[in-house]
């Protein structure tokens, strides 16, 4: 949802019922008082924190913290034009994204599994849609999810490719510290 500032009120309006069936939810909740009453980060940290759900993904976003009068007045408009690339971007709000656990798997049916697993799968998580499909195996018994297993131990196989940059990567951040 992206809806100014009431993302976590709304999922919570919901109820506790549709909250546990939910696969994925992403929220915009604010770090500084862009709407008046917002939801925050932490309180939505808190909440998911205490359901179903784990955090899958956040990205901070924010602005330039100058006000309009000042830019107006004092910048030239190569300046005004060229501001995001000029003046550090103070964080405003995250872009956050929670998968269910599925841990409450008599909730879900083969379509919901299928689905949480592809949308695990978009993202990357491909752990995650691992045992997703070990779940759907084990649940339903589709041979369906024997090939989604083979499709994510695959791209996981894939990933150790990128093990030998990731090491030398870690190396020089761990020297340099």
């Amino acid at each position: 949802t992206d809806s100014q500032g009431t993302d976590l009120r709304l999922f919570q309006s919901i109820g506790p019922e549709l909250i546990n069936k939910v696969l994925v939810a992403e929220f915009e909740p604010g770090l500084i008082d862009a709407y008046k009453g917002e939801d925050k980060l932490h309180a939505l940290l808190a909440y998911m924190d205490k359901n179903n759900f784990w955090l899958s993904d956040m990205t901070v976003k924010g602005s330039q913290r100058i006000s309009r009068s000042t830019k107006n007045i004092k910048l030239n408009s190569f300046q005004m034009k060229s501001i995001r690339a000029l003046i550090k971007e103070s964080p405003g709000w995250a872009e956050v994204l929670y998968f269910n656990t599925f841990k409450q798997d008599q909730l879900f049916n083969l379509r919901d599994l299928l689905l949480g697993w592809v949308f695990a799968t978009l993202q990357k998580q491909h752990g995650f849609a691992l045992d997703i499909a070990v779940i759907g195996t084990e649940k339903f018994s589709d041979p369906v999810f024997n090939e989604l297993e083979k499709h994510s131990l695959n791209m996981i196989s894939q990933g150790t490719l990128n093990l030998p940059s990731y090491i030398i990567r870690k190396s020089i951040e761990k020297f340099f510290r």
